[in-house]
């Protein structure tokens, strides 16, 4: 028995590898040599399964993705897909797709377009460099992501968008959103996403990062700094803000406007204009365990929140604690308005 468990046991494996080496490798060149000369000659060609790799070069193309395939550039210093003010550069229709390795560049401006629009789901978008296009990155009604180590700059909206409902458990890992002439990152109507370790730097627009209306996402090892608003959270639940920094940001380093049960811990918020402001119904806002200093006007703004703000056991930059102009008198740390409960 333990002679046939073991046949079955390397049959099953054999099978496995067999699947796994089953799809086709094409080799893309635009100087010619290769399987094709234009990538979206290979990409008509492809079944599920296949590899497309690319050589470097220039490839002003508007591409469509239709099989679940990996398509991989030669460094996104070296292999450029330019889309030519014509569109959107890259779009990915079927699911689990991989690009990897490209400068993406040029999309028109029209709404909707974007340097790489995602309508599927369960996809890698990774180590790209995404630039001049409407948005870099744009998830439409699409789930289950992993966008990871690219940098989206200098578009002439937003670094990502999600712009619809139902863009669900995506994962956005250490990429740079920087210089976009709106925000770096707009997340609205989404559930589930995890934003981990990113940078938004030095955006146009009011904030380095919009997340508005999303539920149960956690934001954690990001760095917001040089916007005007380094990050707004608006309309969310069951939100975890958690050690990330906020820097250098001209008005607010946190905004939150209406939120319910949401937590900021572990943060480093430090020389903007403000802290934290905190407005409207923020049901259960706990602000615990930060680092909260060197801000210019205060270091938490509670004055426009309808319900008291729970911003107990921070450090606010001096032992004696936050300076209120009645409840601690005395205090020498980040000034702290009314309608905030403190230690």
């Amino acid at each position: 028995m333990r002679y046939i468990a073991s046949v079955l046991l390397l049959l099953g494996s054999l099978c496995v590898l067999s699947a796994m080496v089953s799809g086709r490798l094409f080799i893309v060149d635009d100087d010619g040599g290769a399987d094709y000369d234009t990538i979206q000659e290979a990409l008509d060609n492809a079944k599920d399964g296949d590899l497309i790799v690319v050589k470097p070069g220039t490839y002003i193309e508007n591409l469509h993705v239709g099989s679940q395939i990996e398509l991989i550039g030669s460094g996104n210093t070296e292999t450029i897909i330019d889309g030519g003010y014509q569109g959107t550069v890259v779009t990915i229709n079927a699911d689990g797709v991989t690009i990897s390795g490209f400068s993406i560049v040029n999309s028109s401006d029209v709404p909707g377009d974007a340097g790489v629009l995602i309508t599927s789901d369960n996809n890698i978008i990774i180590e790209n460099y995404i630039t001049n296009c409407r948005s870099g990155i744009y998830p439409k009604e699409s789930s289950g992501n992993i966008i990871e180590n690219n940098s989206c700059v200098d578009n002439t909206l937003h670094g990502i968008t999600f712009g619809y409902a139902n863009s669900d458990f995506n994962m956005i890992k250490n990429n740079v959103f920087g210089e976009n002439e709106k925000y770096g990152m707009y997340l609205g109507k989404t559930d589930g996403n995890e934003i981990i370790g990113n940078v938004f730097r030095n955006n146009d627009g009011l904030y380095g990062a919009l997340i508005n209306s999303t539920s149960n996402c956690t934001v954690r090892n990001n760095t917001f700094m040089g916007n005007e608003y380094g990050v707004r959270l608006m309309e969310v639940m069951n939100v975890i803000f958690s050690e990330n920094r906020c820097e250098n940001n001209s008005d607010a380093g946190i905004w939150i406007n209406a939120t319910t049960d949401l937590t900021v811990k572990y943060c480093t918020i430090t020389n903007n204009s403000i802290g934290i402001r905190v407005n409207g119904k923020c049901k259960n806002t706990i602000i615990n365990m930060n680092t909260i200093t060197g801000n210019q006007d205060s270091g938490l703004d509670g004055t426009e929140s309808e319900f008291k703000v729970d911003a107990r056991l921070n450090y606010w930059g001096a032992i004696s604690g936050p300076h209120h102009p009645t409840e601690n008198v005395d205090g020498t740390g980040d000034i702290i308005t009314s309608n905030t409960q403190f230690n």
